[in-house]
């Protein structure tokens, strides 16, 4: 027995079976998981997409145990016989009237077994196959032997085919996995490997792998604190929502006479107990999110339903994910009131740019307030030479020293106060900024900054606050993901969206938050500069 934990072993032995093989890491996890829950596992591919290669390697797994077979493989056809897996029956025994088999060298005798195109074989094969998957027993005469096997592997082009009786084999097989040929990427990686480096890589034969295996005690005491795990809240959470999303699933499929999702009771009994395996296997005391994952490989029974399986347990990963109990949309709600503050309190009076037109040789404005001269409308005013004009064009007199009527009201304009007040209209005079419709003061400046600079720290706090506390509940669930064996690496973002998403909306928050303040900083920095003047 090596000094190291559970997990780094099976790491190692994850790698050491996955040796030199291209792109079937996936495959190899499965399996490793499999057997060491003592469930089967069903692989679905075109030939020579490496099963029956990881099947052989799986057998390096365990130690061998004193009087059974390490491995059995065979090729099913159509003119298979159960003596050819089960063992050729004993003339011996028959000659005391005994009907038994010689089991020995076969699968009721094997550790590791690999059945090839397994529907392919005869209902008497495959009814014996029921309780030596299920119950690990042989009924061999008027014996019950107990078989020592620990993982099956079945492997076939095609899934079963319906109403011929299959329905309960293909139940017993818990984790179903596609696999396929190498990509692109792998191609030449896989194609240009010597001549039968793959092949030959069966056992291994140095002494730290040796020591890396499993024995049978330790598999049995494994098995017995695997039973013990509790789930977490959450993922009982998941698991109720897939088997609900199942059901809906299964009325609209009844509408269009498609297939059925059908997961067993002892299948989901059977499903948590692979999960329990994963969360022991990478040394956590409880079923935690990341073990969810295994469901999709569990509840599908037909090629179409492997990505709609994948959807389900993805979405529902999703929503019972990592929850942040944030105060999101307080600190939003927050947020806008502040922007709209500095938009409703500090604002600009930019007046509209007047129509510019040539008259006697000079450039005049139009007005757009009512002014009067004489009783006659002011229309157009030339800034340079005083001179007013009506909307005929006719000059009606100069704003040097005359009386205008202003909204109605007599005023004496000088040529600077009338500049004062028509400068509304220059396209080329400052803006007039204001602060509750009044012309800011170098009095109130200071008490308006200050006033939203305080608003603008309390928020930029709630934010930062809520950031931490993010990061907080990611960082003391970030062991859970940390070495995970079995989970793929695009699991991690369904587990953790909700956190991610609240995330990303804090730091557009700070961003937001930091326009609004440099608004009316600009604004707050305009109008002092007015004040001054």
């Amino acid at each position: 027995m090596v000094d190291e934990n559970i997990s780094n072993r099976v790491k190692k032995l994850i790698a050491y079976i996955n040796g030199n093989l291209v792109e079937k890491q996936e495959a190899v996890k499965l399996s490793v998981l499999a057997a060491i829950a003592g469930e089967s596992i069903f692989f679905l591919g075109p030939p020579g997409t490496a099963k029956s290669l990881i099947a052989r390697r799986l057998r390096n797994l365990f130690k061998e145990s004193e009087g059974a077979t390490p491995y059995f493989e065979y090729l099913m056809n159509q003119f298979s016989t159960p003596e050819e897996v089960f063992g050729p029956v004993s003339l011996k025994s028959l000659e005391n009237d005994e009907y038994k088999r010689n089991v020995k060298g076969y699968l009721p005798d094997s550790q590791t077994a690999f059945l090839d195109e397994i529907w392919k074989a005869s209902p008497a094969i495959h009814n014996t196959l029921l309780t030596i998957i299920n119950e690990k027993k042989f009924h061999n005469g008027n014996n019950v032997l107990n078989v020592p096997l620990k993982v099956l592997i079945a492997a076939s082009n095609e899934l079963p085919a319906k109403n011929m009786g299959l329905e309960a084999l293909w139940d017993r097989f818990l984790i179903r996995l596609v696999v396929n040929p190498v990509s692109e990427n792998g191609f030449f990686d896989m194609a240009l490997q010597p001549e039968g480096i793959v092949e030959n890589f069966y056992d291994f034969d140095n002494q730290e792998v040796e020591n890396l295996k499993i024995s049978n005690d330790e598999l049995l005491n494994f098995r017995a604190e695997i039973v013990k795990i509790p789930l977490e809240e959450n993922v009982k959470n998941i698991i109720v929502d897939i088997r609900k999303e199942l059901e809906i699933r299964n009325l609209a499929e009844n509408l269009n006479n498609s297939e059925n999702f059908y997961v067993s009771d002892r299948r989901w009994k059977k499903i948590i107990h692979i999960m329990r395996t994963a969360a022991f296997i990478n040394g956590r005391k409880s079923v935690q999110l990341p073990d969810c994952q295994l469901i999709k490989y569990c509840i599908w029974n037909s090629a179409e339903q492997i990505s709609i399986a994948e959807e389900i347990v993805e979405n529902c990963i999703r929503q019972n994910g990592l929850i942040v109990d944030s105060k999101i949309d307080d600190i939003k709600t927050e947020l806008e009131n502040f922007h709209q503050k500095v938009l409703s309190t500090f604002y600009i009076l930019q007046p509209q740019r007047p129509l510019i037109i040539e008259i006697e040789g000079g450039n005049a404005y139009k007005f757009s307030r009512d002014f009067t001269h004489k009783n006659l409308k002011v229309t157009f005013w030339n800034n340079k030479t005083g001179d007013i004009y009506d909307k005929n064009k006719q000059k009606i007199g100069n704003i040097s020293s005359d009386f205008f009527r202003v909204d109605g009201t007599d005023v004496v304009f000088s040529a600077e106060s009338f500049s004062q007040v028509a400068a509304e209209l220059e396209p080329d005079n400052n803006l007039y900024y204001k602060f509750n419709n009044q012309l800011v003061t170098n009095g109130n400046y200071n008490a308006i900054v200050v006033n939203f600079e305080n608003k603008y720290q309390i928020i930029k706090r709630i934010i930062n606050s809520e950031l931490l506390n993010i990061d907080n509940i990611y960082q003391s669930n970030s062991l859970m993901f940390e070495n995970e064996i079995f989970m793929n690496d695009n699991f991690e973002n369904l587990f953790t969206s909700d956190v991610q998403k609240n995330k990303i909306l804090l730091e557009d928050f700070l961003v937001n938050l930091e326009k609004s303040r440099a608004l009316y900083i600009s604004k707050t920095e305009e109008i002092a500069i007015k004040g001054n003047d």
